[in-house]
């Protein structure tokens, strides 16, 4: 999943356009901001996944060793990143609210 999230920036270059300037904290349009949301909420919903697979011993087994708040820190770097970017932020706080506490119930 992380390859199908990553090599849609490699196959569309509006989109990897979207990407680096999110991340550079440029102001997006509505339809660029939702490109950008779709992206990041793509990317978390793998994050999911991968969290799913770590509570059922199917995969990510360096991960079964790390508390909530060494994985945070793991993550972080990234993530804040992507959550920097006002679009990320706005997906965050608005459309992925519902979402949070299983995407962070990892431990």
């Amino acid at each position: 999943m992380y390859v199908q999230v990553f090599s849609q920036l490699a196959l569309d270059a509006e989109l990897a356009s979207i990407y680096h300037r999110g991340l550079a904290k440029e102001t997006l349009d509505d339809v660029e901001a939702v490109r950008y949301a779709a992206l990041i909420n793509t990317y978390f919903a793998f994050i999911e996944e991968m969290s799913v697979q770590v509570k059922v011993g199917l995969g990510f087994s360096e991960f079964m060793q790390m508390d909530l708040q060494e994985l945070l820190e793991f993550g972080y770097p990234y993530w804040g990143r992507l959550l920097d970017a006002e679009a990320g932020m706005a997906w965050w706080t608005d459309d992925a609210h519902s979402n949070t506490h299983r995407i962070l119930s990892v431990s």
